[in-house]
């Protein structure tokens, strides 16, 4: 139940994402809570506060489902504004399921929303490339083909040994490289089929896993959505699907490509 996402190129927030992680594990009645339940930490670039997370510090203000209220986002508040929520639900999965959830919820905390639900679109293209930062060093933003990671790429990018953070966006994030360490990591990690151009098709092509998991799957939706990359438009966002349900949508606009059966049909 400890899904927490942070902004990745924020430094600063590690160690309160980790703070976050420790209250939670220490508050045992939270183990109860629903397993979509989602925990943010938003440096106010706006990047993880696009998921409308349940509980959510942006800028250093709680936000409920996406809506500001007029409380800190503390890790206490954090944790009160969840622990809010099991005391109210019923069997809602998440806090824009319960009725009037933001503002019961802030109410239960002796405070407000302030304002109406507020949720930027997620980042476009996502964050990868080079990035230089402020202390000199440098952030490799990487991203992974359609959001599987293979164990021998897997052990190369550990071998690296730099502070990894995988992204809510099928990126993989290495820190405190100098620029010579990561030109090599460029050099050895983009044949593997990592993605350093911002520019990629793979970039606008998600899937739901498929029959690789989902008894429900009637396709290769993963196979399916490689083979078509490169045909996408520019502009264009696409998730494929093997079934009707949908799982794993992207936020924002995109189009829905339904696979029943071979790569092609």
């Amino acid at each position: 139940m400890r899904n927490i996402v942070a902004s990745p190129q924020a430094g600063e927030l590690r160690e309160t994402a980790a703070a976050l992680d420790r209250a939670l594990v220490a508050r045992a009645a939270l183990a109860e809570l629903p397993g979509r339940f989602l925990f943010a930490l938003d440096d106010g670039a706006g990047d993880v506060a696009a998921l409308a997370a349940d509980a959510e510090s942006r800028g250093g203000v709680l936000h409920l489902a996406g809506r500001p209220t007029d409380l800190p986002g503390t890790v206490d508040a954090l944790l009160d504004a969840a622990q809010a929520f099991l005391d109210l639900r019923g069997d809602e999965w998440r806090v824009h399921d319960l009725p009037d959830g933001a503002e019961r919820i802030a109410a239960a905390l002796g405070g407000a929303v302030t304002g109406p639900r507020a949720v930027p679109a997620p980042p476009t293209p996502p964050p990868v490339g080079w990035f230089d930062r402020p202390d000199g060093s440098v952030t490799l933003g990487m991203g992974v083909p359609l959001g599987r990671l293979d164990p021998r790429t897997a052990q190369f990018i550990a071998a690296v040994d730099h502070p990894i953070t995988i992204t809510p966006w099928r990126t993989v994030h290495v820190h405190g490289l100098d620029e010579g360490v990561a030109e090599t990591v460029v050099r050895v990690l983009a044949p593997m089929g990592l993605i350093f151009d911002a520019n990629a098709p793979l970039l606008r092509v998600s899937a739901c896993v498929g029959d690789h998991g989902c008894a429900r799957a009637h396709g290769d939706s993963l196979a399916h959505a490689a083979d078509i990359a490169d045909d996408i438009a520019d502009d264009e966002r696409v998730h494929v699907v093997a079934c009707e349900r949908g799982c794993g949508a992207p936020s924002g606009e995109h189009r829905r490509v339904v696979v029943t059966g071979e790569p092609g049909e």
